[in-house]
């Protein structure tokens, strides 16, 4: 799951009590890499990182990318990193 706020951005696995990933919007980067043909997501701050949206099709991994990238610009955050 992820949680957005204005002063937090949360990444929470099933069964884990504490967040996977949480920092403040301004500050999370957005990565996604095209391995064997398909497109891994990626959000990180402050030198971690967790992979989202895994068990989404190639598409809508792209589709999660696309937005997660506009709330981030919406927030002021710039860090988008595409690798081929």
């Amino acid at each position: 799951m992820i949680a957005w706020g204005e002063r937090a951005l949360e990444v929470r696995r099933s069964r884990q009590p504490e967040p996977a990933l949480r920092a403040h919007p301004y500050w999370v980067r957005l990565r996604v890499v095209r391995e064997s043909g398909q497109a891994r997501v990626w959000l990180g701050s402050r030198g971690q990182e967790v992979e989202v949206g895994a068990f989404l099709s190639d598409e809508e991994r792209l589709d999660l990318a696309d937005r997660l990238k506009q709330l981030l610009a919406a927030h002021g955050a710039g860090g988008v990193q595409i690798t081929a």
